[in-house]
């Protein structure tokens, strides 16, 4: 029988790890998720981006995590991280990486 994908989540916003989610999520036929990392990254950068895909990695769930785009989403924030051009490059040579994810903000120099 197939099973739903959730096309947009940020996973940290259910205030659960990866691999508890996915507990919760199958129960109700959600087999797979295409996964933002962008708030997690906006506390602990590239990190807590690496932290996710591999608690993600430890249940039979299928995570697709994207390279967030823009961290912080704008000059006004301040939660404590910054994904840079160079990280997004690197995260995107990782075979865990699967797109780019969405575009907030485009700063302005």
């Amino acid at each position: 029988m197939p099973g739903f994908i959730d096309s947009h989540i940020h996973i940290e916003s259910s205030m659960l790890v990866p691999s508890e989610f996915a507990k919760l999520a199958v129960v109700h036929g959600t087999v797979a998720t295409i996964s933002d990392p962008h708030e997690i990254a906006n506390v602990c950068g590239v990190e807590g981006i690496n932290f996710m895909i591999e608690n993600g990695k430890t249940v039979p769930f299928k995570f697709h995590f994207g390279a967030p785009s823009c961290v912080p989403a704008t000059i006004f924030e301040t939660a404590g991280a910054e994904v840079n051009v160079e990280d997004v490059t690197a995260l995107l040579q990782s075979d865990d990486i699967f797109y780019l994810s969405e575009m907030m903000n485009f700063p302005v120099c």
